[in-house]
């Protein structure tokens, strides 16, 4: 019995061994499997960025029921290769070979900013009524003002090809190829599409932790609004905006105080940062590249297929988006300059836009949407400050024995619209506490306060340039620059 123990002892003992050698001969062979797969998918990608094509990231879901991990595979796309869009464009013209609507701000400049200079040699009693009611007309407009663990079941990558035909280079074309090579590659059934939302940002757009939470709540508090209402944050710019020339504060500021006040409560547009249903988007053949200014242009052209006026539902939670900025203080001015200059010159054009497809539109919403569209972009921005310096020079050089009343009048629209700016300051000093922005501003904000209505005259006359720009070069000045593709030559 004792010998028959050890030889089955020993047996075991050599079976253990033979498996250990087997098993560790085993993952010695996986190890070197992995090894030779990693080296050869490095080759692979070193050849990808070696060669003239685009790399195009695409996911795959692999094993979702096991561990519901995504792949990330680089497929190549050849330099040549276009996504089939499905949307046909009219030729784009270079020119004015049409009327172009945008001419009404300009007109509205010339009737209403001389205005304070010629009436009083036509009646002065007249001026003396005429000049202070207008003042506080606009002065009135600026006191309308109001005061998880989740993650990524897919990441899509697109790359936008260089030279599309009827495209210009703005962030409607890039939205609009980005947007449509993602529902290709997503395959999802238009009835789903209501489920599916779409935020559009900036590069230097700061999300805080609960948008995509409180974007949801939202949604679904509203039942689901997906033809009928777009979604915006309140945008701060205080990305060391403190830091900044009291030029790009004051603006981002007054930018602030706009959106709250009127862009948003008065359903004008969008802008920079908002959602929508990809049911809408789709439902709108997405967004027009041959425009500069998405926010704009997709609400107009969302509104001509829904034949309603769309609704802006503000979402309750700040995002931070990217001030203007320089190396030095005059290439920061220059470069405030140049986008005050692109804003105009695409409201101007979207308002175009809009006059062409309005007898598409319901006539009230279409004629309501006008309305306060030319109010908030014709008088409120590019009139107000300009009429502000022009009245104040009539009724000092020009109007003749102006009564004490008249002249208190004056100083209470002044001190009416100084404490409107106000409004903007004390929003910035609470929502830098909100979002937990440090910042050191305290004796510089009097400073700023102060100028608050030159960068409004500054701002004004960039726009009175801009308007004007666009009526001698009418489209080849509406585009965005900084959008070229010529890398991707």
């Amino acid at each position: 019995m004792d010998g028959i123990a050890d030889q089955v002892k020993q047996a075991v003992v050599e079976n253990l061994s033979t498996r250990g050698k087997n098993f560790i001969r085993q993952i010695s062979v996986q190890a070197e499997k992995k090894i030779d797969r990693l080296e050869q998918e490095g080759q692979f990608v070193n050849e990808i960025l070696r060669t003239p094509i685009f790399p195009r990231l695409r996911s795959v879901d692999k094993n979702t029921d096991i561990n519901h991990h995504t792949n990330i595979i680089i497929e190549p796309v050849s330099q040549h290769t276009i996504i089939e869009t499905g949307i046909k464009h009219v030729e784009m013209k270079s020119g004015s070979q049409r009327i172009r609507w945008n001419l009404l701000f300009n007109l509205l400049l010339w009737l209403v900013v001389p205005l304070p200079c010629w009436i009083p040699f036509v009646s002065n009693q007249v001026a003396l009524y005429i000049i202070p009611s207008i003042q506080g007309v606009i002065v009135f407009m600026w006191t309308k003002n109001k005061f998880k663990d989740a993650g990524f079941e897919r990441i899509i990558f697109t790359t936008h090809p260089y030279g599309l035909s009827n495209e210009i280079p703005g962030k409607c074309s890039n939205s609009n190829y980005g947007l449509r090579k993602a529902v290709s590659e997503m395959n999802v059934a238009d009835d789903d599409m209501k489920n599916i939302l779409v935020t559009t940002c900036d590069a230097d757009s700061k999300f805080p932790r609960d948008y995509i939470a409180a974007l949801t709540w939202k949604y679904l508090k509203e039942n689901q609004p997906a033809l009928t209402t777009i979604y915006q944050s309140p945008l701060f710019y205080n990305w060391k905006l403190d830091s900044l020339s009291f030029v790009t504060r004051v603006t981002g500021l007054l930018r602030s105080l706009l959106m709250l006040g009127a862009l948003i409560p008065f359903n004008i547009n969008t802008m920079s940062i908002f959602s929508y249903s990809l049911s809408l988007a789709k439902k709108g053949n997405f967004i027009h590249p041959g425009y500069q200014m998405d926010d704009i242009i997709c609400l107009i052209r969302w509104m001509g297929v829904t034949q309603q006026r769309l609704r802006i539902s503000m979402i309750p939670v700040p995002v931070v988006s990217g001030p203007t900025s320089g190396e030095t203080m005059e290439i920061e001015i220059m470069e405030w300059a140049r986008q005050a200059r692109r804003w105009t010159i695409g409201a101007a054009e979207v308002f175009h836009y809009f006059i062409i497809k309005a007898n598409r539109m319901p006539k009230m919403a279409a004629f309501s949407w006008g309305l306060v569209f030319i109010i908030y972009y014709g008088v409120l921005l590019c009139t107000a400050g300009l009429y502000g310096l022009t009245s104040m020079l009539s009724m000092i050089l020009i109007v003749k024995h102006v009564p004490p009343m008249i002249v208190y009048l004056m100083y209470g629209f002044l001190c009416l619209q100084m404490l409107t700016f106000l409004v903007a300051f004390i929003i910035d000093a609470l929502i830098v506490q909100l979002m937990n922005v440090s910042q050191c501003i305290y004796i510089r904000n009097a400073f700023h306060f102060i100028l608050t209505p030159f960068v409004l005259l500054g701002y004004s006359l960039v726009e009175l340039y801009a308007l004007h720009e666009i009526i001698i070069f009418g489209k080849k000045v509406c585009k965005h620059g900084a959008s070229k593709k010529s890398a991707l030559k």
